[in-house]
Formats: structure tokens, C-alpha cells, sequence
């Protein structure tokens, strides 16, 4: 019987595979050497802390008090509707940061259309909390540092008191493949001896402490896109009446 034409592909490309030595690029190996100083209680550690960290970054969520009114929606960015006016303080949790500051808000539009003005003092938190950004001014959608424009949320204000909440698909995926780091850190050492290979990192958004460590010698895993691709033309397109 003969085999399929794929499988042997395959087979060759196995044995081609066998047969060459895996290497890195200079500032990968660099990166390696620094990652692999790290013991197996060590990187046990690490990988659960950061997945601790990326179970936080699915959700973010306040409560505030001070005047204010509105509402806003978003059925990720691109459906996102709302008026919102508020100046408040606020206590929640956001982007590895606990604590409280104060805001000042003026947003509102319509799906793609949707502008987004803010200043913020922290007040009192974690050392995250101080390293924020101090304000926004631009549409939503061009700018996933602000949040994220796949994520599902709302907030609202009535008179004196509001609150909001929003999660995260991205960063559920993120923590969904950081899963995938506990069985690797079971057998890292052997991966070299036995496979061939490093054993790998998985981090969707590049935000885990392997992914710091890259950063020193300028690598990254999985480029993380500054807004949604195309914003810019569906700006273009609103304006086109005008």
C-alpha cells in the first residue's frame, strides 16, 4: 500500500529537521542564557504568579462617587454608544493597579465614532497605580493602551454615585494559553535533552515576566497591534460626508 504523498513530506521533513541544529538569533540566546539562570523552583514561581497576573487583567471594574451623569456601552468598540460627563472619585481595580484616584470625564459617540476625553490623579494604591497614564484624549478605538478594543463593558453614573466593570476576551485568551506554561515548567529541563529544543513561553500579550526579560535585548513574541487595524479607513469613511 502505498503511503500518502503528505506523510512522506513529512517524513523528510522530520528527518531533515533531525539532522540540523536549532539555534537562535543573538539577542535569543542572550535572552535564554538569562532565562535559564533561573532554577526550577524559580520558574515554578514565575509561572504561577504570572498567571495569577493575567487572571487580573481580565477584569477591570470601580465604583465612584462624586457628580456626574451618563452611560456608556461597549459591545466591544466597535459597538460601543454612550454619553458619559462625570467628575468623581473612583475605587477599583484596573491593568495590575488597586487602589483610588480621582477623574475627570467627558466622552461620547457612536460605534467607531466614539470619543474619549479623561484626566486621573492617583490618590491611593499599589505602586501600579502611580505608573498609569494621567489622561486620554482621542478616539477609543485607535488606542488599545486605554483598553482594549475587543472588550465588553459598562459604566454609568447617576447624579452622584456610578460604577462600571468591563472583561476581557484578549486577556482571557491570554490566560488561557498561559495554562499551557504549567505542564512545560513540569518538564523544562528536559526539553533540550530529550526534544532538542528550549522548552517555550507562552504569553499572548507579552506582559509576563519572560516577556520583561526579552525586552532587555529588543524580542518580541507576539507583536501586540497599538488600536484595531483599519481604524483609521473607517474614520475616513465617517468623514466622507463632510
Amino acid at each position: 500500500m502505498k503511503a500518502p504523498a503528505w506523510l512522506i513530506v513529512a517524513l523528510i521533513g522530520i528527518v531533515c529537521v533531525g539532522c540540523n541544529t536549532m539555534r537562535g538569533s543573538e539577542a535569543m540566546e542572550q535572552y535564554r542564557a538569562e532565562l535559564d539562570k533561573t532554577s526550577y523552583g524559580q520558574y515554578w514561581g514565575m509561572v504561577w504568579v504570572d498567571l495569577a497576573k493575567d487572571f487580573g487583567d481580565i477584569f477591570r471594574g470601580h465604583v465612584a462617587a462624586g457628580e456626574g451623569i451618563g452611560v456608556d456601552v461597549q459591545a466591544t468598540e466597535l459597538g460601543q454608544a454612550g454619553i458619559l460627563f462625570v467628575d468623581d472619585m473612583r475605587f477599583g481595580w484596573q491593568d495590575r493597579s488597586l487602589g483610588m484616584w480621582t477623574e475627570t470625564r467627558k466622552e461620547g459617540g457612536l460605534f467607531w465614532n466614539y470619543y474619549r476625553s479623561y484626566e486621573t490623579e492617583p490618590l491611593y494604591g499599589t505602586e501600579t497605580l502611580f505608573e498609569r497614564p494621567r489622561a486620554f484624549k482621542d478616539f477609543a478605538l485607535r488606542h488599545n493602551s486605554e483598553i482594549h478594543w475587543a472588550d465588553l463593558g459598562a459604566q454609568a453614573h447617576a447624579i452622584f454615585l456610578g460604577a462600571g466593570a468591563t472583561v476581557s476576551p484578549k486577556e482571557t485568551l491570554d490566560f488561557a494559553v498561559g495554562l499551557l506554561n504549567i505542564p512545560v515548567a513540569l518538564v523544562r529541563p528536559v526539553f533540550p535533552w530529550v526534544i532538542g529544543v528550549e522548552a517555550p513561553v507562552f504569553d499572548y500579550s507579552e506582559d509576563n515576566t519572560p516577556a520583561k526579560m526579552r525586552s532587555k535585548y529588543g524580542l518580541v513574541a507576539v507583536p501586540q497591534a497599538p488600536g484595531l487595524e483599519g481604524a483609521e479607513l473607517l474614520n475616513d469613511w465617517w468623514r466622507l460626508p463632510y
